[in-house]
């Protein structure tokens, strides 16, 4: 199973990776592997398949998503 991680897709880079935010995600973040397969997802319930990747020139992680594996989920507020 996959680890499902919180991302802001307005932060999508040049190589089309996604940051990857510590705050209140240190658990999950702590479990991340280099090339390892995740799960994103957004506040609008907008979920892809990635991988992670560790980044040494900004000691953080990345997602690159695959954006052909969009999920429209639907929202918990409904």
């Amino acid at each position: 199973m996959s680890i499902r991680i919180l991302v802001d897709y307005n932060t999508v880079d040049e190589r089309d990776r996604v940051e990857i935010h510590h705050e209140g995600q240190e658990e999950l973040v702590s479990q991340l592997v280099h090339k390892m397969p995740i799960i994103v997802y957004d506040w609008d319930n907008l979920e892809f398949d990635a991988i992670a990747e560790y980044h040494e020139g900004v000691q953080g992680w990345y997602a690159i998503p695959d954006w052909a594996t969009r999920r429209d989920l639907p929202s918990l507020s409904d």
